[in-house]
């Protein structure tokens, strides 16, 4: 049996789906396309096992800022709680600037009823519409204002459910899919200030996320008065390899294209695949997502020109935790690209708007390459 992308699956997997019946709302005490400021603090405390994200990106002039504040760092998830900063700033000129931080247990604290994270001097804090986020590692000090311009949205619950009776879960929620940001940045070379669309996403497991997801590719792009939004999750071999898929289309900040839906047929294709010689991932050179319902469709492709972060998980490790993750052979990474995105909406034979862009988008992975 094979996914579509190819591989072969297992011939028996456990059970992976998405959480969208009326009981599973009703299990999670929540409601059908609408969010509340507790759903966006925190799901968990940091234990073994479990891992926890804030994610924020800004676009400024040609820059694009990327924040990442964690419970442990990404592979890591066997630790107790582990406070992580990770910062990307890809510049116009297509060079970048990484930073990362450890922050002592005792300096994080994060609400259970809305969104209010501390790691040391560095925070993250909002209400589903208005966020303010602050970093500062070393000589790099930036912040992002962030205010909504569309409602915070879940795919369906945002619980994905894993095993028998659905006790192992990966979810996922975006208070802010589209904004307005002003954001700064400064460091000893570089006085950076502008405004600029912004995104924010979360993130949880009650298990240790590569259990669960082998690998995911990512990308959020505005064309004009469209805002895409795919996200395409690979489960572990254990669950098959199975494909969570996700497609939203914004337009001038009203939802058009949203799943799950009935009659909605989504592909995701890769192509021109190669070996990256850092990582040692498969990179698709060439992505294509596309959303139909009826006779409306939604294409966006995207095509590969430069990588701007490669960051390998065991290098952020140190002492017994690096131990660990060389003798189970962790080699999981997060990579991040630069290209051109091309966007089509069609209804029927005619297209209704197109338009080609850059843009930059995102390859996690947690498992070994296959």
């Amino acid at each position: 049996m094979t996914n579509s992308r190819g591989v072969n699956r297992p011939s028996v997997a456990r059970p992976a789906r998405l959480a969208m019946s009326p009981q599973d709302y009703q299990k999670l005490g929540l409601e059908k396309g609408r969010m509340e400021p507790w759903e966006d603090a925190a799901h968990t405390d940091g234990s073994p096992g479990t891992h926890e994200w804030w994610y924020i990106d800004a676009e400024v002039d040609g820059a694009a800022l990327a924040i990442f504040m964690t419970t442990k760092p990404f592979g890591s998830d066997e630790l107790s709680l582990t406070p992580s900063v990770t910062v990307s700033l890809k510049l116009p000129d297509g060079s970048a600037i990484e930073k990362k931080a450890t922050i002592p247990v005792d300096e994080f604290s994060a609400s259970k009823v809305e969104c209010d994270v501390r790691m040391g001097r560095n925070y993250f804090r909002g209400d589903l519409h208005s966020y303010q986020v602050h970093v500062e590692i070393d000589d790099f000090v930036a912040d992002v204002q962030l205010t909504g311009t569309v409602n915070a949205w879940r795919p369906a619950t945002g619980y994905m459910f894993f095993g028998e009776n659905g006790e192992e879960h990966f979810a996922t929620a975006q208070p802010v899919p589209l904004g307005d940001a002003r954001m700064t940045v400064h460091t000893k070379d570089l006085d950076l200030a502008g405004t600029g669309p912004g995104y924010i996403d979360r993130g949880w497991t009650n298990v240790p996320m590569a259990k669960l997801i082998h690998d995911w590719y990512w990308a959020r792009v505005q064309f004009g008065e469209y805002l895409v939004l795919v996200w395409v999750l690979t489960a572990e071999k254990d669950y098959g390899y199975h494909e969570f898929k996700q497609f939203l289309v914004i337009r001038a900040g009203q939802i058009v294209a949203d799943v799950p839906a009935d009659g909605v047929d989504i592909t995701f294709e890769t192509s021109d695949i190669h070996t990256d010689s850092d990582t040692e991932k498969p990179v698709a050179n060439m992505l294509s997502c596309n959303y139909q319902v009826g006779q409306t469709r939604y294409t966006v492709t995207f095509e590969r020109e430069s990588d701007f972060l490669k960051l390998k998980f065991i290098d952020t490790m140190t002492g017994a935790q690096l131990d660990r993750a060389r003798a189970t052979n962790n080699d999981g990474a997060l990579l991040r690209f630069a290209g051109t995105a091309t966007f089509v909406h069609s209804e029927g034979d005619e297209v209704v708007y197109t338009q080609q862009k850059e843009a930059f988008w995102e390859l996690l992975y947690n498992g070994h390459a296959r």
